[in-house]
């Protein structure tokens, strides 16, 4: 996508304003206000928040994903030691990460505008773990054996429960920290042997 389209304006605008004032909170003027663009110019690419909303969140997915697993960084045990990596670039953006903390408690509820996007917001985390799990095995740095599916969840747990604590009290925890303790426990868990001296473990 052209980053300077309208399109992706509007986007990048709405997910600052959502971010900022939450899904309730956020106007479609305002958006377009942020974007720099008028009323009738956002009514040619959206017609509603909740389009708005789906398109935000998911190019922020797919951004991140290609952020953090582009490439050889998503295959293999790079692809497990990524998401180190995913919450030190989190921490840089508090607003963003308290909004999707609390878009993920609503959006379980089948009407809620983001429902579908939360759906497939875990299946990204699936297809991530399981590409890293899978070219892991085949090179030899990841047993045989290993579930991609319980991996993800239990990532997803850390990733999610460690934000939390941060977002409340961001002066006494290092998110980053745990999360790369954590992934050092996976290396002596799921790691053979002969890779696992590798990297020092």
């Amino acid at each position: 996508m052209n980053r300077r389209s309208p399109r992706a304006r509007l986007i990048s605008a709405a997910l600052e304003e959502f971010s900022t004032n939450g899904f309730t909170g956020t106007t479609m003027e305002a958006v377009a206000a942020r974007a720099r663009l008028s009323s009738e110019e956002m009514a040619e690419h959206f017609s509603d928040k909740r389009a708005l909303l789906s398109a935000a969140l998911t190019l922020r997915d797919r951004t991140v994903r290609d952020e953090v697993w582009e490439g050889g960084a998503g295959e293999g045990w790079k692809g497990i030691e990524a998401w180190v990596e995913l919450m030190r670039n989190n921490q840089q953006k508090p607003g963003t990460v308290r909004f999707f903390a609390e878009l993920r408690l609503l959006a379980t509820e089948h009407d809620h505008p983001a429902y579908d996007w939360l759906r497939g917001h875990y299946e990204l985390v699936d297809e991530v773990v399981a590409r890293a799990v899978e070219t892991g095995i085949k090179r030899g740095e990841i047993r045989a054996g290993t579930d991609p599916a319980a991996l993800a969840r239990g990532l997803l747990a850390v990733i999610e429960g460690t934000e939390g604590r941060w977002l409340a009290a961001p002066q006494e925890v290092d998110p980053v920290a745990i999360v790369r303790d954590y992934v050092d426990l996976l290396a002596g868990a799921i790691t053979t042997e002969s890779f696992r001296a590798t990297l020092g473990r």
